[in-house]
């Protein structure tokens, strides 16, 4: 219809949109990665910035090493290995949510799930098995694709290790969780309830 000018400006959309698309993945996981390592919940070298601009210079290096040795695969594989690493993630939030519900149940929060520790087990339990078996069907795929996450799995269980090994030191040190909230006591008392609860808005001091 247009010719070879309007395939030129698709092409050149396109190329550009996928490059914004990518670059603002990375820069986001990067910051991600910044703060999970300045919460200590990541390798302490992850939170290294950029003397000038600030940005996460060592957590960008270490995507752009990670992306270096996937780029070698078929785009089908690249795919499983990212779905599967997607779902685990999904899982892991899902578990860690029914886990703070059970452990933290009178933290002060924005917004409370309407309903106790089971009924918040209930709400997760379908997404939890959907995302195990695209975990394991996407793993299962090739014998390519197997091998890449189970050298990631190990990899990001080697960086943790050390710092599960620090905070169950802690734990039996005794060291005192932070206190609640006068608000979020009154909801833990009510933790099982099925009443949706709101954190009220912060009260002006007169």
């Amino acid at each position: 219809v247009g010719g070879r000018w309007l395939g030129g400006w698709v092409l050149a959309s396109s190329a550009l949109s996928n490059w914004g698309l990518f670059s603002s993945e990375l820069l986001e996981d990067s910051f991600q990665l910044l703060g999970m390592a300045e919460a200590g919940l990541a390798p302490r070298f992850f939170a290294v910035r950029h003397p000038r601009l600030g940005t996460p210079l060592l957590a960008i290096l270490f995507q752009l090493v990670i992306l270096s040795a996937l780029i070698g695969f078929d785009f089908e594989s690249i795919m499983c290995i990212d779905n599967f690493f997607s779902a685990a993630a999904a899982t892991l939030e899902f578990a860690a949510a029914v886990q703070l519900r059970r452990r933290r149940p009178a933290m002060s929060r924005p917004f409370r799930i309407p309903c106790g520790t089971a009924g918040v087990a209930a709400l997760v339990a379908l997404p939890i098995v959907i995302a195990l078996f695209v975990c394991v069907s996407t793993a299962m795929e090739t014998r390519a694709t197997l091998t890449i996450i189970v050298v990631g799995l190990a990899f990001g269980l080697l960086l943790y290790l050390p710092l599960w090994l620090r905070s169950g030191a802690a734990e039996a040190e005794g060291a005192e969780p932070a206190a609640p909230s006068e608000e979020g006591g009154e909801q833990g008392a009510a933790g099982d309830s099925c009443a949706p609860r709101v954190n009220s808005p912060p009260r002006a001091i007169s």
